[in-house]
């Protein structure tokens, strides 16, 4: 687990957490909004359900985690600053977003 604390750091603009065995994220992750890389590869994650992603993000990397499907959060307009999305290496069977709730594009 991410500690929250690192929220504290408004500053940041790159935070790479590759290489570990994150499950989650904690939900206070939006408040770092100058945040313009975040680099998640080879964790745990499966789902971006339980948090928000600053605005201002423009490149994410998920690559091998275990997502079967495209993340919700990156089908909508919340994040419309995003430039590059790797999902490269995850389990995804299809091309819909994980929370059929919510009919919005990109």
């Amino acid at each position: 687990m991410i500690p929250v604390e690192l929220t504290l750091c408004t500053s940041l603009q790159i935070v790479n957490f590759s290489n570990n065995k994150i499950v989650s994220l904690p939900k206070e992750l939006s408040a770092l909004e100058n945040l313009r890389e975040l680099y998640l590869s080879h964790n745990a994650l499966k789902s971006t359900e339980e948090f928000d992603l600053p605005v201002s993000l423009k490149q994410i990397d998920l690559s091998f985690n275990s997502f079967d499907s495209i993340p919700a959060i990156f089908l909508t307009t919340s994040l419309s600053s995003l430039e590059y999305l790797n999902l490269n290496n995850n389990k995804i069977t299809s091309l819909t977003k994980q929370n059929d709730s919510e009919d919005q594009d990109c």
